[in-house]
């Protein structure tokens, strides 16, 4: 009886050995992608002097291919009309995370999303 409970348990610690790195290495790669995205908006926003909807539009489309839910995705930036040329522009990406752990053995709040800030100077010549 006692061998039997053994091999159950190993079976899901073995579980839990080969599915936590999985999680952790897809948790980093969506958070490169949300981070990468900051830093074309924040490039393509550039000439223009502030997020364009194109742009904006463009950004929830390459985060919803790779699984990112686009009305959960909040996409801020500090221009709502176009800055002149070599003031900063700030582009703000928050996106729901994934959960990091097949199970929570403490107390503690998980971080629930992902954040990205990218900064580049306008372009914009009036």
């Amino acid at each position: 009886m006692s061998g039997a409970f053994v091999r159950v348990a190993f079976v899901w610690m073995l579980i839990f050995l080969i599915i936590q790195p999985l999680l952790s290495h897809i948790d980093y790669l969506l958070y490169v992608v949300v981070k990468s995205n900051a830093n074309y908006a924040a490039e393509k926003a550039a000439p223009d002097g502030m997020l364009t909807p194109s742009v904006r539009e463009q950004v929830l489309a390459n985060l919803q291919a790779v699984g990112i839910d686009p009305s959960q995705v909040v996409i801020v930036s500090n221009a709502s009309s176009p800055l002149k040329r070599g003031e900063e522009l700030e582009i703000q990406i928050e996106a729901p995370r994934l959960p990091m752990f097949v199970y929570q053995f403490t107390g503690q709040e998980l971080p629930t999303t992902y954040f990205a800030k990218a900064y580049t100077t306008s372009e914009y010549i009036p």
